[in-house]
């Protein structure tokens, strides 16, 4: 697990560099639309939900369950995406010899 998480930043740190963000406030900006980015698509599966259940009210159960499904995966996917910003943001602290908490 250890390795595969090690892995997992890596290539999310790569994608940031290359993404030139390489910067204590570019990485908050960037956390700043994840944010936001988590807050749309939890919108959209809730309606998606809700209508589908207006809609089609045998299949109310299954919508239920299946956007529960994709809410949890948003999430779980959400946090460690926080978890690599922050230790990215350890290293470009350190890289600076800024330490902020």
């Amino acid at each position: 697990v250890a390795r595969k998480q090690q892995r997992g930043y890596r290539a999310f740190r790569e994608q940031l560099r290359a993404s030139s963000i390489d910067t204590p406030e570019q990485l908050a900006g960037f956390t700043r639309r994840i944010d936001q980015t988590l807050l749309k698509f939890a919108v959209l599966v809730i309606v998606a939900g809700i209508v589908t259940a207006l809609l089609l009210p045998g299949l109310a159960g299954a919508a239920l369950v299946f956007g529960a499904l994709i809410l949890l995966w948003l999430v779980i996917n959400h946090l460690q995406t926080r978890a690599h910003a922050r230790r990215y943001r350890a290293e470009l602290e350190h890289d600076t010899g800024e330490w902020r908490e």
